[in-house]
C-alpha cells in the first residue's frame, strides 16, 4: 500500500511539473518600441481560428514581435493576459485576448501613472463605455457604443452617430441645449435648430447641404366672404356679354333666311319686282 501511495505522488508531481513546463513555454516576455512585453499565445493543441473577420485585428507573436493584422496572422495568436511596462516600470498597457482579439476592459497609462483611456471590448470589437482622459486624469470625453449607435459627450458637445447620420447638439453651462444640427454623408441634412436664451426657437430645413425655401401658402378665403369684382371688372364682363349676344343674334337671323322655304324666297322677290317695274313706268310716262 505504501508503494501505491509514493507512485501516486510521483506521477502527479510528474504531471505538475509538465503542466508548468507546458504553461511556461506559452509565456513570453520581450521589449518592442520601448516598451517591455509580458503575455501569453495560444496553445497549438488548441483550435485556431476557421474564418477570419476582416473587420476586425488579431494580434500574434512570431520572431521576438508582436503583430497586429486587420483580417488575419501568421503566428502565434496572443492569448490570455497582456501587459506592456515603460522603462520606469510603469504600467503602459493591459488587457487580454481570446485568439488575438482583445477582450473585456483595456487601461492605457501615462508615464506618471495617470489614465489616458479605459476601452471595453467584445471579440475585437469597441462595445459600451469607453474613457478619455485629461493630462490630469480627469474624465475628458465618453462615448458610448451600442450596435450601429455611438454617443460622445464632450463638455458641452452631444455628438450621436448612427450609419450615415450624425447629430450634434451643443449646450450652455447648466445643460440647456443652444443648437441641434443634423447632418447626412457630412452634409446639412434636415431641421437645424437654434434655441435663444428667452427660449424662442428658429428652424431652417436643408437638403443635401442646401437651404429647403418654403413654400408660400396659399390664403384661403373664409366661408361666407364674397369677394365683389370691381367697377372694370364689371363693364368688361357686360361688354363681352354684349358682344356674345350681337354675334348670336346675327347668326341667328343668317340661319332663318337659310332656312325659309323656296316658295316664300320667290314670294318676296315677285313682290319687290313690281316695285322696279313701276319705277320704270313710271319714268316713262314722265
Amino acid at each position: 500500500m505504501h508503494y501505491i501511495i509514493c507512485f501516486i505522488l510521483v506521477i502527479g508531481s510528474l504531471h505538475c511539473s509538465a503542466q508548468k513546463i507546458e504553461d511556461y513555454s506559452l509565456k513570453h516576455s520581450m521589449k518592442q518600441d520601448g516598451l517591455s512585453l509580458t503575455f501569453t499565445v495560444l496553445d497549438s493543441d488548441k483550435k485556431g481560428i476557421k474564418h477570419y473577420d476582416t473587420q476586425k485585428t488579431y494580434y500574434w507573436y512570431k520572431s521576438q514581435t508582436v503583430l497586429g493584422t486587420q483580417g488575419g496572422s501568421a503566428g502565434q495568436l496572443l492569448h490570455g493576459a497582456y501587459e506592456a511596462f515603460y522603462d520606469n516600470k510603469q504600467l503602459c498597457e493591459k488587457g487580454s485576448y481570446a485568439k488575438g482579439l482583445k477582450i473585456g476592459e483595456w487601461n492605457y497609462w501615462q508615464k506618471n501613472g495617470k489614465l489616458i483611456k479605459t476601452e471595453h471590448w467584445n471579440n475585437g470589437r469597441l462595445s459600451g463605455e469607453q474613457l478619455y482622459y485629461s493630462k490630469t486624469g480627469d474624465v475628458q470625453k465618453r462615448v458610448i457604443i451600442r450596435g450601429n449607435k455611438t454617443t460622445e459627450q464632450s463638455g458641452d458637445t452631444l455628438i450621436e452617430i448612427s450609419k450615415s447620420c450624425k447629430t450634434v447638439t451643443l449646450m450652455d453651462s447648466i445643460g440647456r441645449v443652444k443648437s441641434v444640427a443634423r447632418y447626412k454623408n457630412s452634409l446639412l441634412h434636415g431641421k437645424q435648430e437654434t434655441i435663444a436664451s428667452d427660449g424662442s426657437k428658429s428652424v431652417e430645413t436643408y437638403k443635401n447641404g442646401e437651404v429647403v425655401v418654403p413654400k408660400e401658402k396659399k390664403t384661403k378665403t373664409p366661408k361666407g366672404e364674397e369677394t365683389t369684382p370691381s367697377t372694370d371688372e364689371k363693364q368688361g364682363f357686360f361688354k363681352r356679354l354684349k358682344a356674345r349676344f350681337s354675334k348670336k343674334d346675327k347668326a341667328d337671323e343668317k340661319a332663318s333666311e337659310d332656312n325659309k322655304p323656296s316658295k316664300e324666297k320667290e314670294a318676296d322677290k315677285t313682290e319687290e319686282k313690281p316695285k322696279k317695274s313701276f319705277k320704270l313706268f313710271k319714268r316713262k310716262t314722265e
